[in-house]
């Protein structure tokens, strides 16, 4: 399986899995499954982080962090920035609404908590 894990979910792969569900954790913990991360995730908690919305330890070297992880990046493409600005809006934050058009786009299953996103009829492990 192809998955994108989103950013809350990434943060917590990273620093705290007692917070994924057992779904989430056999879903990231498979061999066969490839997981990406989208660029979006470490600029959305970094701006969080900065805003002083979120806490966590930091991290200098996000490439590195996900690769250690077994994780690939995923690039945003134009296609995926146009196809996030069209979508219904069943969900107002920008960053969630990237990785909806990028799971769409590229045949994912997003790994997220957010219960707004299986409006948009993407697969969402949780």
């Amino acid at each position: 399986m192809r998955c994108l894990i989103d950013s809350q979910a990434l943060l917590w792969s990273l620093f705290d899995q007692r917070r994924l569900t057992a779904l989430a954790r056999a879903a990231l913990a498979d061999p066969t499954n490839v997981i990406f991360v989208s660029p979006v995730s470490p600029y959305e908690l970094e701006w969080k982080k900065a805003e002083g919305r979120l806490t966590f330890p930091d991290v200098p070297d996000w490439p590195s962090a996900v690769r250690v992880h077994g994780f690939f990046e995923l690039a945003i493409t134009l296609a995926h920035s146009q196809h996030a600005s069209r979508l219904p809006a069943h969900h107002r934050d920008p960053w969630d609404r990237l990785l909806v058009a990028q799971a769409e786009l590229e045949g994912l299953s997003l790994i997220s908590a957010d219960r707004k996103l299986p409006a948009y009829g993407v697969g969402v492990i949780w």
